[in-house]
């Protein structure tokens, strides 16, 4: 939840680097969120509560669409490679597999063209 709260601070910094912790703690989250609100649009097939959900869905997803592209673009920097290859993501199957892999791995572990290794920030804040 954490990470959750601190990608959305982050709104839309596509500069930077964001750990494995930062991306999956946020996009697992990211993920629940969307579970509830489907699961609550389900309960309402019809009449008034569906168009509330609907209209909960696409606030949700208006506010939230920034700040996911933002974090894989960070993601991506932290390996260090540039936001560009957020794209493999619109190869069907074979890109969603190829980047899944990417970002189960750790990042640089030392200072690339977009920063200094999130790990490493954190050690000296301490």
């Amino acid at each position: 939840m954490i990470s959750y709260i601190k990608g959305m601070g982050r709104y839309a910094s596509f500069s930077g680097r964001s750990s494995r912790r930062e991306f999956w703690g946020f996009t697992i989250t990211h993920a629940v969120l969307w579970g509830v609100i489907i699961y609550l649009f389900k309960q309402f097939p019809d009449g008034v509560a569906n168009n509330v959900m609907v209209a909960v869905a696409v606030m949700y997803f208006a506010l939230t669409i920034v700040p996911s592209v933002a974090i894989i673009f960070r993601r991506w920097h932290d390996l260090g490679r540039t936001g560009a290859w957020f794209l493999l993501n619109f190869v069907p199957v074979i890109g969603t597999i190829v980047t899944l892999g990417f970002f189960l791995c750790r990042g640089d572990s030392f200072a690339n063209q977009y920063g200094a290794d999130p790990y490493s920030v954190k050690r000296r804040r301490r």
